[in-house]
């Protein structure tokens, strides 16, 4: 079946235009008329309205990153984390000496140990923290963080009663060692009236432990 249109030839359309005006007629004298056809008024197309432009995605305002906030104990914090580990130690070779070195509780101090080191060294005492330290504070700070990965090294390593006594006894040395030059390098760097505070609320705690 053919779909294409047949075109309508010229004098359907003349017919058309004499009908409608019949004063046409004489320029085509041998065309019949054409039955009149009613034009239909035109139809304005449709006002096409302008869509008003998006509002203009206002940029979501992000909080302004803040540096890394040091905190003022860095020292004391790791510290903190020798002194659990010396604890933990002395209890775990309280139990190895009783159960044996590979018994639950001092395998699981030496564990609890690593974690408590492994905070130190990765959270405590970063490289950036370090860095923002005073000068005394940073020679205690790479002190601390080089005992602490000897510590770590020695955990690593414990096969027997004897490796997990000499860890325990490295550790609690750390802390006492590095615990004291702290202290006084604190006092020795602080002003008169606060040094003083700092003395007189250890000193009061003192007192208060052995009442």
């Amino acid at each position: 079946m053919n779909d294409q249109k047949k075109e309508t030839p010229v004098s359907d359309y003349l017919s058309v235009l004499q009908a409608n005006n019949p004063s046409l007629a004489k320029y085509w004298p041998g065309m019949k008329p054409g039955v009149a056809i009613q034009t239909e008024p035109a139809v304005n197309p449709p006002v096409m309205q302008a869509e008003e432009p998006a509002p203009a995605a206002v940029p979501e305002e992000k909080p302004e990153a803040k540096g890394s906030e040091v905190k003022a104990g860095c020292i004391p914090c790791s510290l903190g984390h020798v002194g659990v580990c010396s604890s933990l130690l002395q209890e775990g070779v309280r139990f190895a000496q009783a159960d044996g070195i590979d018994s639950t509780v001092p395998v699981d101090r030496i564990n609890t140990c690593l974690d408590e080191l492994n905070a130190l060294e990765r959270k405590d005492l970063t490289p950036e923290l370090i860095d923002t330290l005073p000068e005394w504070e940073k020679d205690l700070a790479l002190r601390a963080l080089a005992a602490s990965r000897s510590i770590r090294h020695l955990l690593e390593s414990i096969t027997s009663l004897d490796d997990l006594i000499h860890a325990s006894a490295e550790t609690t040395t750390v802390r006492k060692e590095i615990g004291r030059e702290y202290f006084h390098k604190k006092i020795e760097n602080m002003a008169p009236g606060e040094a003083k505070k700092v003395v007189d609320s250890v000193l009061a705690k003192i007192k208060e432990e052995q009442a």
